[in-house]
């Protein structure tokens, strides 16, 4: 475990984090955000094309659409549970056996993707007393470890102390990446 914050010492502005720009930008020199860009638009592109090809030529909303429709959302890394939850609700709005409208059926998965991951707006509830805990989870490349060292930064901008805790055994480098992630925030 690793400590992460400012130093508390009369120099208190120093971060024990290294800024590392060089890292930041990556291999290629391109930015972590235009290689984030250009993935999810990979992604969104791929998924679009594969519910085009789900979806055209089938008269009715029967099993075999059903377990397309839920592969094309898991391999675009929506979830399970997540996926099951969509595929219930879109059955609410079309039923097995109710002819298939490609451009309806696309827009209603439209509108419930949307609904799903629009972000919530409460506010973090902080302890009055003692530390305040954060446990951020999610799967891989959702971008965990960029959002974690942006709530580091923003806390450490507000003057408070703040500690950060790989939990993943298996995350290479996860600690460096908070390095980072803490650096690559302070110089935005």
């Amino acid at each position: 475990m690793r400590f992460f914050g400012r130093k508390k010492t009369a120099d208190a502005d120093e971060p024990l984090v290294e800024e590392s720009s060089e890292k930041a930008q990556g291999d290629s020199g391109t930015s972590w955000f235009s290689r984030l860009s250009k993935g999810l638009g990979r992604t969104g592109a791929s998924f679009v094309s594969g519910l085009g090809s789900i979806l055209t030529g089938r008269p009715v909303i029967d099993d075999d659409l059903i377990e397309a429709l839920e592969t094309q959302l898991l391999m675009a890394d929506v979830g399970v549970a997540t996926t099951q939850s969509i595929i219930d609700q879109l059955l609410e709005t079309y039923p097995r056996q109710s002819s298939v409208d490609a451009e309806a059926v696309t827009e209603t998965l439209k509108q419930l993707l949307i609904t799903t991951i629009s972000v919530d707006d409460a506010p973090t509830i902080e302890a009055k007393d003692g530390p305040t805990v954060i446990l951020v989870v999610g799967v891989n490349g959702a971008g965990k470890t960029t959002t974690i060292g942006k709530l580091a930064h923003r806390y450490l901008s507000q003057g408070k102390s703040v500690m950060l805790a790989a939990g993943d055994t298996f995350r290479a480098a996860a600690v460096e990446n908070f390095r980072v992630g803490v650096s690559e925030t302070a110089c935005q």
